[in-house]
């Protein structure tokens, strides 16, 4: 796999899943990605953010490349989850 910067608890366990009904489909949550790691494979952009802020990240490749899993720009019903926040 070519995840970096998977996230822990203070276990030791890692924040991953493999989807076992799609074959080679991944997810993960990382620490500190600001988005410039969007649609690009991790390995190219190792850079990390200062905060401690959390991603999801997807693979279709079996953890050959992985990319950021954007949140919805609004819930189920119609309202915005992050008011005020940069993730639209």
């Amino acid at each position: 796999l070519s995840l970096v910067d998977n996230a822990r608890s203070r276990f030791g366990d890692a924040d991953f899943e493999v989807v076992r009904s799609i074959p080679g489909f991944y997810l993960a949550n990382i620490r500190g990605s600001d988005g410039r790691r969007r649609g690009r494979a991790l390995s190219e952009d190792r850079q990390l953010a200062s905060d401690a802020q959390i991603s999801t990240m997807v693979s279709f490749d079996k953890g050959g490349e992985w990319f950021n899993l954007e949140p919805p720009k609004y819930d189920s019903v119609g309202v915005d989850p992050c008011p005020g926040d940069a993730h639209h």
